[in-house]
């Protein structure tokens, strides 16, 4: 009886392990499909900001042409803007760049941050393009 109980008791031990090593395992694929998930967001929203950025630059491209056709006063204010434009512009590309080591716990603010700078951009060349077209 003793040992019948000794069995009993050791084969619960071996079933509580062994249904803990399974829980692990199910964590480190939830992990993992987070983490491609993340890697996925993180992909769309750097290629959606990068073709932003991309008609941002045409956009600029084509108001120097008005602005140059409007003389040397506005050809000159828009090489002024512009200059400041291409500070932003590389600060938006320098944290694309970044994107792919941040980690899940800091994604949202740091996409946050990213969203708002290029949103900021391109209010800037709306601006710009009020003025010089």
């Amino acid at each position: 009886m003793k040992a019948l109980s000794a069995a009993v008791a050791v084969l619960g031990v071996v079933l509580l392990v062994l249904a803990g090593c399974g829980l692990g395992e199910k964590d480190d694929t939830k992990k993992a499909n987070g983490n491609k998930e993340l890697a996925q967001r993180k992909e769309r929203t750097v290629k959606s900001l990068e073709e932003r950025l991309a008609e941002l630059e045409k956009k600029l491209e084509e108001l120097k042409t008005g602005a140059e056709a409007q003389g040397e006063e506005s050809k000159a204010e828009f090489e002024r803007r512009k200059a400041e434009l291409d500070v932003t512009i590389e600060q938006v590309r320098d944290m694309l760049a970044e994107a792919a080591d941040v980690g899940a716990d800091g994604w949202a603010d740091f996409e946050t941050g990213l969203l708002a700078s290029v949103d900021e951009l391109e209010e800037a060349c709306d601006e710009a393009a009020a003025d010089f077209e």
